[in-house]
């Protein structure tokens, strides 16, 4: 056990499990069935299997994985949340961000920092060197091969490549099945919340 250093104050916690989910703590090697309410931090691992599905709460920020996703925490603290996307599909719903926070996604060929409230896809497929990023709505940064420039609210952003990667920015295109779970997600969250202040 690591001696010293306060204990995180701000965690991930694993709301939502559906399917096989593994999880990795930062200091081991192996991989075990992830569980609900689970703290996660700095340095955790989570995927998701065929078929799978969960969500992850910080603060009053969700991230959602589809099936076929790995994802780790680089950096959790009050001020930042940095994830790395390695593979699969992730969906940020970012409801608040505070004046100094900052939420960023890295895949294996550029960095996304989230800019204000809103709902972001990102997918990675590393095999390729491609990512893509959909801002339903809020705004985005896309640092690519030394240069930064801005997604939208209703922009795709398709990048391929790896040093340098050729950017392709078209609209966002209709909901699909795994957008349809995240805004049903999404629909049951507000109405509990509401529920919980009438």
């Amino acid at each position: 056990m690591a001696q010293g250093g306060d204990p995180p104050s701000r965690v991930g916690r694993l709301n939502y499990i559906n399917g096989p989910v593994s999880f990795r703590p930062a200091t081991v090697e192996e991989w075990t069935n992830a569980t609900l309410n689970y703290p996660l931090t700095t340095g955790d691992h989570l995927w998701t299997d065929e078929g799978a599905q969960t969500e992850i709460h910080i603060g009053s920020t969700a991230i959602r994985m589809d099936a076929k996703t790995a994802l780790s925490f680089l950096n959790l603290d009050d001020r930042i949340v940095q994830v790395s996307l390695t593979q699969g599909e992730l969906n940020v719903h970012l409801r608040y961000l505070g004046e100094n926070e900052s939420v960023e996604v890295d895949t294996p060929n550029i960095s996304i920092s989230l800019l204000r409230s809103g709902d972001y896809r990102i997918s990675a497929d590393s095999d390729n060197a491609v990512t893509a990023i959909n801002v339903r709505g809020g705004e985005a940064e896309v640092t690519a091969g030394g240069a930064a420039f801005p997604v939208r609210a209703g922009q795709r952003a398709r990048l391929a490549g790896m040093d340098t990667p050729s950017q392709d920015i078209t609209q966002v295109p209709p909901p699909d099945g795994f957008d349809r779970w995240c805004q049903s997600r999404e629909m049951r969250e507000a109405a509990s919340v509401s529920a919980r202040y009438v």
